[in-house]
């Protein structure tokens, strides 16, 4: 997700839907953010099949460097018998110039 150009200092948010497309039930197991500038709220239930729920990513900007930047959200998601990973790119441009 790219906020794009935004006042240094702003608390960006995306709420995004996460939907089970498998046949078994899944969650999400952990999340890693890589940087302190990103709070991830996932879905704190089961989802069952075709099932969906939000998830929230915040971007603090005021702990980025003036400028674009780019980060990256590791989300794991399991189930019954298996685990996977997935990278969430956000991306914005934190501004000094623009209020």
């Amino acid at each position: 997700h790219n906020f794009g150009a935004v006042p240094k200092g702003t608390l960006c948010k995306h709420t995004f839907t996460l939907t089970n497309i498998y046949e078994v039930p899944i969650q999400v197991i952990d999340t890693n953010p890589g940087c302190a500038c990103l709070t991830a709220y996932p879905p704190q239930r089961v989802l069952q099949k075709l099932e969906s729920a939000e998830f929230t990513v915040t971007m603090d900007t005021k702990v980025l460097a003036p400028g674009p930047s780019s980060r990256v959200l590791r989300v794991t998601i399991g189930g019954q018998d298996h685990q996977s990973t997935a990278e969430f790119r956000f991306e914005v441009d934190a501004r000094t110039d623009i209020m």
